[in-house]
């Protein structure tokens, strides 16, 4: 689902009444928020199928699943609610969740935790990125990244290419000297590019 909501069941005939459940009404989260504490399982009585429920037809999804016991896992990554897997035990399993089901669920959970903060971080260093390239291809001052070592450029914008009328091509085929014959070096700004761990500078 496009808000990050999805449901699925064992069953076909029962997989379709999930996937309603899902997506019902104000979309809110099947059987309620998760706990705040470890996952612990609830029984599916017919008053907390009342309560969760917010009009005829969502309570009839419910009962269509003949819940008996559901079992909500908090998904936490970066110290926030990043999801829940809610699970449900139907009556014709005639079974509870044992210890050892909730820690396997408790094990998806962290699992998949990890997985969306893993993600959350990507989203973050690739927009960052975006963010430096912008900074970097569209400012109006001349910048280039060179090799500390050999002085070599590695990358300059199109202001650069602009002000000394060379070629991207033949700006990389330079080193930082040639574009600066008469200097030392003492005279250009250098800070050191943060992903190249001092191999790289930029100016």
């Amino acid at each position: 689902a496009a808000d990050g909501r999805a449901g699925a069941h064992r069953d076909p005939a029962r997989d379709l009444a999930v996937r309603l459940l899902c997506e019902h009404g104000d979309r809110r989260l099947p059987f309620g928020p998760p706990p705040t504490g470890a996952p612990k399982p609830m029984e599916a009585t017919e008053e907390v199928l009342r309560v969760r429920a917010y009009d005829d037809d969502h309570r009839k999804l419910y009962r269509a699943l003949k819940p008996v016991w559901v079992l909500r896992v908090p998904l936490r990554a970066d110290e926030r609610l990043a999801g829940v897997i809610t699970m449900v035990m139907s009556r014709e399993y005639g079974r509870t969740f044992t210890d050892q089901d909730i820690r396997y669920a408790g094990e998806l959970g962290d699992r998949a935790a990890l997985a969306i903060g893993a993600g959350h971080h990507f989203h973050q260093a690739r927009e960052a990125d975006r963010r430096y390239r912008l900074l970097f291809d569209a400012n109006p001052q001349p910048m280039w990244v060179f090799d500390v070592e050999t002085l070599e450029f590695l990358k300059v914008n199109d202001a650069a290419i602009r002000r000394y009328g060379y070629s991207r091509e033949e700006f990389l085929a330079m080193n930082i000297m040639e574009l600066h014959p008469s200097d030392d070096g003492s005279s250009v700004p250098i800070a050191t590019s943060p992903a190249r761990k001092q191999d790289a500078a930029f100016t």
